[in-house]
């Protein structure tokens, strides 16, 4: 999972305009996290398409000399083939141009027992993946190859990203000299969060910064869905484009508080002169926020219709929050179906109630209040799976039995697919529980 937060924007004189117009010099765009087709609401997910498609249509605009795409283009290995074949479109009008795509893995969409869709749009011709560490590690150092963009002549080395950032073995044993001895403008890209880079927050599945190498012209990277720029002493500008839409609910709520959603355009010749950031996002997010505690429900009712009544939702993504324990009535007695029509009806895109925060002394055998929904799954799993001691099966015991649960319920959650039969869906659903569960149905 992309770990997400709040970081502040680092503005950096040396990298503020120059002069130099965005054609009169080699330029490239930095771009990350698309986690294109991560949302089941169709409004969701076309709107995060939309924003791929966007940062794709700026660039071919802005006339930029190639694309660095670093990880988390699309939200699987295998994703639904009708993103594919729309996010591959405008990517074959950028590629006819003349912009070179270079791409790396994410975390999203690496695959190390299947064949991912990077592969076969890299296989296809459609961009250029980035080649890091293939097979096993046998040596106790590796060394990466630079692709070189044949227009502009910079050169790109990275690692990509994998699932629980077990590439930090990679960073380790990397050649860093051999990197460090190499000529011309040099762009390292990543998928990682960097120790140095992540102030005040967790930096768990991170690494320091002295596993880079020294003294490359910019650092591209990925896997953060917040925008940093950073220049590090003895290294060169660090820079997280952050999401280009955003791919969960955690997301949305962070750019309602005013994280940015875009992408980055770098002006270069033999070092960086300038550095701009692109937006993406179409649409408003609009956060409210209801404090729920020791209230009734029907005064938590009244206090939605009140914000419904005094805000305005035209075209943008809204999300309401509420939290709390009721005083009385349940959580189910707040009519958040006729609060998110009258929202519709004032012209948002998307409505978002978000309850997870929120209980009722009236219903206290789970007594567990989270912010956001996997968390609060995790722990519910946690607590039931712990009162249930007659279970044979390894699986279903203990954390084994959490993950378990988690992956049937992330087998449930997979929707029905367009043009599929019932039949053919209750029997996809039926193998993958199967083999979640080592059992035949």
């Amino acid at each position: 999972m992309a770990v997400c937060f709040q970081q502040p924007v680092f503005q950096l004189p040396l990298y503020a305009s120059t002069g130099y117009e965005s054609d009169s010099m080699p330029s490239f765009a930095h771009i990350s996290d698309c986690h294109l087709g991560a949302w089941r609401d169709k409004t969701l997910r076309a709107l995060n398409l939309k924003s791929f498609i966007s940062a794709m249509d700026a660039c071919m605009e802005r006339k930029v000399d190639f694309i660095l795409i670093c990880g988390d283009l699309f939200d699987k290995n295998l994703p639904d083939l009708d993103i594919v074949e729309q996010a591959a479109s405008k990517m074959r009008e950028v590629r006819n141009k003349g912009i070179e795509i270079y791409v790396i893995y994410g975390s999203h969409d690496y695959s190390p027992a299947a064949t991912s869709i990077i592969d076969v749009l890299h296989g296809s011709g459609l961009f250029t993946k980035i080649m890091d560490v293939e097979g096993e590690i046998a040596t106790d150092k590796i060394g990466l190859n630079f692709v070189q963009d044949k227009k502009t002549g910079a050169k790109i080395a990275g690692i990509s990203g994998r699932r629980a950032s077990l590439e930090r073995y990679y960073y380790e044993i990397l050649d860093r000299d051999k990197l460090e001895k190499e000529q011309g403008f040099r762009i390292f890209a990543f998928h990682i969060g960097v120790n140095e880079l992540m102030a005040g927050v967790r930096t768990e599945g991170c690494v320091p910064i002295s596993f880079f190498p020294r003294k490359f012209d910019y650092y591209a990277g990925g896997h953060i869905h917040s925008r940093i720029e950073k220049n590090e002493n003895g290294y060169g500008l660090f820079v997280y484009p952050g999401t280009t839409f955003g791919w969960n609910y955690n997301d949305l709520e962070n750019a309602a508080n005013g994280e940015s959603r875009g992408f980055f355009i770098v002006n270069f010749d033999n070092s960086v002169k300038k550095v701009e950031f692109v937006n993406t996002m179409s649409n408003s997010v609009k956060l409210h926020e209801v404090d729920a505690d020791n209230r009734t429900a029907d005064e938590a009712n009244a206090m939605l219709e009140k914000i419904v009544s005094q805000n305005d939702f035209g075209n943008s993504i809204s999300l309401l929050k509420i939290r709390g324990v009721l005083a009385s009535g349940k959580s189910s007695d707040i009519d958040t179906q006729k609060i998110r029509d009258k929202i519709y009806s004032k012209g948002a895109v998307n409505v978002f109630i978000n309850r997870n925060a929120l209980s009722s002394k009236e219903f206290n055998e789970i007594k567990i209040r989270a912010d956001d929904r996997a968390t609060t799954e995790e722990r519910v799993l946690s607590e039931q799976i712990g009162m249930c001691d007659s279970y044979e099966s390894a699986l279903l015991k203990g954390k084994d039995g959490v993950e378990t649960a988690k992956a049937v319920l992330g087998a449930l959650k997979d929707g029905k697919k367009e043009n599929e039969t019932k039949g053919d869906y209750a029997d996809r659903i039926a193998g993958k529980a199967e083999h979640i569960l080592k059992v035949k149905l």
